[in-house]
């Protein structure tokens, strides 16, 4: 009889291992098979047939907003080299499974690798079992699957449980860019109406290791050209948000723009690197007016490339997009940025005097030295509009702010601060004022970046942090610098006054809200 029950048992545990094996060899076919399914298609001239594989909300957002590529046949997959290079690889995709991953009972991912001339090509495709159907998903919607989801009036927030949730004030600052941005770059109400209906999707994670795993590049962020997605380690990402906000209003655009201007009109809309635009346009003019970086050796993409590898090229490349916007207006400009797009090849085989050319041809300047002269002569006359952020405060002006160790004066544009801090004390803190309950609750990563061991953040949104080398505005709300004076960079006897310890600087008045500059709201913290 026991022995009996142990042969009924022993065929009931292979019989459970044989339905697993089963089911664990069925889910790989079906995922390989989705893959070479989806390549057959493409290789037979099936393109939209291909396009059915993809899992339909994955495709709902790869069409959102009716942007389309006209130099790549498919754009729900136009990050993979697999349709980026098409004609070179296509040898290569009758067999193109390297390897396969089980994430777990619903998610695989399909490692294709081949060697191409001697160079390994790689890009991992993820595959999502919905119970009945195994579809092509994009690698978010696995990584992202069950992080909480914020809604506010244009954005839809995918909120990494690591990360910090961002306050609403962070998310009205962002709805606000959109509206900004959008002006600034001629969004129509309808397009605008458009975005507030249908969302960007934004995945905020919380290191740069997962924008790593989801995109293949380590970097803080990035707008995914075949998704519309926004995938960021930082919220708000106003630089990868223009990029989206660009394509929208073009509609219709070549996938490859000469990056002087691309990157460039980011830096000059959104900012980077979490500062703001105008708190870049100072480093880009110094950086320019003292020939560390010149516009003839950003031109072209490889010269771009060349340049960026140290971050250098992005400031002087959003002052050069300032003054085309400036020259040009929005639609001339715009149609500028069309003509610097195309096909890889022929955008990358641009040489400098061609992309000269253009750039002088659309600012009617005689000549390339012409068109630097009115960027020269733009800098000039409009130093009051880049600079947000100057030495020197000479008490003039209405007095709207006084104290033992602050005071500070509305004079026109700007409010000039003096922090008195007597003979003997050192020249440094951070000024703390706009307290709001709501950041109270939430906190700031700026603020923890800057005090790691501070654990009386009381919500204050702006802090103004200087010592004798420089000054700066922080929102704490976004995590954004705002404005910056850095004395390396303009050196004046006006911030510093070594004999009365006084430190004085002024900032554009439009940054500061003038009701939260009140001496009981103050918080001054040493550095």
């Amino acid at each position: 009889m026991k022995s009996m029950i142990k042969a009924i048992l022993l065929a009931g545990l292979l019989l459970m291992l044989v339905s697993f094996s089963a089911s664990a060899a069925g889910v790989h076919d079906e995922s390989v098979g989705t893959l070479r399914e989806y390549f057959d298609l493409l290789v037979s001239g099936n393109a939209d047939v291909a396009v059915d594989l993809w899992w339909p909300p994955a495709r709902e957002r790869g069409e959102r907003f009716g942007i389309e590529y006209n130099d790549i046949f498919l754009k729900i997959d136009c990050v993979s080299p697999a349709i980026r290079d098409f004609k070179r690889l296509r040898p290569y995709l009758i067999s193109p499974v390297s390897r396969l991953v089980e994430l777990d009972d619903d998610y695989t991912r399909v490692e294709f690798a081949p060697l191409v001339d001697g160079v390994r090509v790689e890009h991992d495709y993820y595959i999502h079992h919905d119970g009945e159907y195994f579809w092509l998903v994009y690698p978010q919607d696995y990584y992202g699957r069950t992080w909480p989801v914020i809604e506010s009036e244009f954005l839809r927030l995918h909120v990494d449980p690591g990360a910090t949730t961002p306050s609403p004030l962070a998310l009205e600052s962002a709805d606000q860019f959109v509206r900004d941005a959008g002006k600034k770059l001629g969004l129509s109400k309808k397009q605008l109406k458009e975005i507030a209906e249908k969302k960007i999707e934004y995945f905020y994670c919380a290191k740069d290791s997962t924008v790593l795993e989801i995109t293949g590049h380590l970097v803080k962020g990035t707008m995914d050209l075949a998704s519309n997605d926004i995938i960021s380690a930082f919220f708000p990402h106003y630089h990868e948000m223009t990029h989206l906000l660009v394509n929208i209003k073009l509609g219709t655009i070549p996938i490859y723009t000469q990056p002087i201007i691309r990157e460039g009109l980011a830096v000059a809309v959104g900012g980077r690197w979490g500062k703001t635009p105008e708190a870049l346009m100072q480093l880009g003019e110094f950086l320019y007016r003292e020939k560390l970086v010149e516009i003839d050796s950003l031109l072209t993409m490889k010269q771009f490339q060349n340049s960026a590898t140290e971050n250098i090229a992005y400031p002087v490349s959003g002052l050069f997009n300032l003054f085309l916007l400036d020259a040009l207006g929005t639609d001339s400009y715009l149609q500028l940025y069309r003509d610097l797009s195309g096909q890889f090849d022929n955008t990358y085989a641009m040489t400098p005097d061609q992309v000269k050319s253009q750039l002088a041809r659309a600012v009617k300047a005689e000549s390339w030295s012409d068109l630097i002269g009115k960027f020269d002569g733009f800098l000039k006359t409009s130093e009051s509009v880049q600079m947000t952020m100057l030495p020197g405060c000479d008490g003039s002006g209405k007095s709207v702010l006084e104290s033992p160790k602050i005071r500070a004066f509305r004079d026109g544009d700007w409010i000039g601060f003096q922090f008195n801090y007597g003979s003997g004390s050192p020249s440094s803190g951070n000024m703390l004022f706009g307290r709001s309950e709501i950041l109270a609750e939430s906190g700031s990563s700026m603020y923890l970046e800057q005090y790691p061991d501070a654990t009386d953040y009381e919500g204050h949104r702006w802090g103004v942090r200087f010592d004798q080398n420089e000054a700066g505005l922080y929102d704490y709300a976004t995590n954004l610098l705002v404005a910056k004076y850095i004395w390396g960079l303009n050196p004046s006897e006006e911030y510093h006054n070594q004999q009365q310890n006084v430190i004085a600087f002024r900032i554009k008045s439009e940054l500061i809200d003038l009701e939260k500059l009140e001496v009981e709201e103050i918080k001054l913290l040493d550095n």
